[in-house]
């Protein structure tokens, strides 16, 4: 068996896939091999050379165009499982709904804004060759459960309203490595005074950055002394 079978394959950018998540993950998963290709070209070319991978996860740029770009990334990967990386749930919902309509039920989902646990556990799921779809997608689909009494289905329960008020986009986590990133802490202090890697901290950063849609630590910094005294940080993360 060559190396590449027991390979995790992210298909996209170096700024969607930063290269301290791709050390990340080569850390945590030690025994699966872990390498970055820019899109359906560079995918194409190492399933030639190695066959295809144990999980390809593609960023959500390639699902603007749901009849071609996805569907040619699934094509390259050569029978791979294949699994959407997204920030914005409402792309990945319109996928579920689509998948429902077809009958082709093929993609697995990874939340990139999800709390850091959940997110290493859907790649650990789809690494095991199962699909995983997560509940905030549900509501995309039309499903019918079993009810309690065990006597027939009953549709799923419709979604929860949002609850009211401010809320932060980022997790309780990634507030405390803002909080001391704001005081003018490097990675390696942050790491050793919460008590987790420094590739964790990265990877922490990279998603604020990207929640809170700003280029550097400067401009979180700004966002998190405008917003500290709000109920949204004093209460805690939204999500």
């Amino acid at each position: 068996m060559n190396d590449s079978c027991g390979s995790l394959v992210f298909v996209g950018s170096s700024l969607f896939f930063p290269d301290s998540l791709i050390r990340f993950v080569r850390a945590e998963f030690g025994t699966v091999r872990t390498l970055r290709v820019p899109g359906c070209r560079g995918l194409k070319e190492l399933v030639a050379v190695d066959g295809p991978p144990r999980l390809c996860v593609v960023e959500e740029r390639f699902a603007d165009d749901l009849e071609e770009e996805l569907d040619l990334v699934v094509e390259a990967g050569d029978g791979a499982m294949v699994s959407l990386a997204y920030y914005r749930p409402e792309i990945a919902r319109r996928l579920v709904a689509r998948e429902q309509e077809s009958g082709a039920c093929r993609l697995g989902y990874v939340p990139m804004h999800a709390h850091l646990d959940v997110w290493l556990a859907s790649l650990r799921i789809q690494l095991c060759g199962e699909r995983y779809v997560p509940s905030e997608l549900l509501s995309a689909l039309n499903v019918e459960l079993p009810n309690a009494s065990g006597h027939g289905p009953r549709k799923a329960p419709a979604a929860r309203p949002p609850q009211q008020g401010p809320k932060t986009p980022l997790t309780e986590r990634e507030l405390q490595v803002l909080e001391l990133v704001s005081d003018g802490k490097q990675n390696k202090s942050i790491a050793d005074e919460l008590g987790v890697s420094e590739h964790t901290v990265k990877l922490h950063v990279h998603n604020v950055l990207t929640k809170l849609k700003v280029r550097n630590r400067t401009g979180a910094t700004t966002w998190y002394v405008r917003q500290r005294d709000s109920p949204a940080i004093q209460g805690g993360s939204g999500v």
